[in-house]
């Protein structure tokens, strides 16, 4: 039973990674599509590497490799956001919006 209950750890590992992978991948496909018109180039092409890199990964078996590559591509795809951000988009949450309007009451 102990033999099984560790390939079923591995496995389940191997399911929430390869998940967090495509969650990753459809949230960066999306803020390219939306956003991709006022990212610079060179952050969009690293963007789009990251993410082909980590679509290879996924093909295989090598989790190491697919962690590596989520990584990657965590990281690249957070100066898309830093970049829109640092321009001064005019983009604010909802939530920003409320503290502004309990401010002025």
């Amino acid at each position: 039973a102990e033999q099984y209950a560790e390939q079923d750890r591995r496995r389940k590992q191997e399911a929430e990674l390869r998940n967090e992978a495509d969650a990753l991948l459809y949230t960066v496909d999306k803020a390219l599509t939306e956003l991709g018109d006022k990212t610079p180039q060179d952050v969009k092409k690293e963007v789009e590497e990251a993410a082909k890199e980590l679509r290879e990964a996924l093909k295989g078996t090598d989790i190491q490799a697919i962690k590596e590559k989520l990584e990657k591509l965590r990281k690249t795809a957070q100066r898309i956001g830093a970049t829109i951000y640092g321009q001064g988009s005019g983009f604010q949450t909802p939530t920003g919006e409320r503290q502004q309007e309990d401010r002025q009451q």
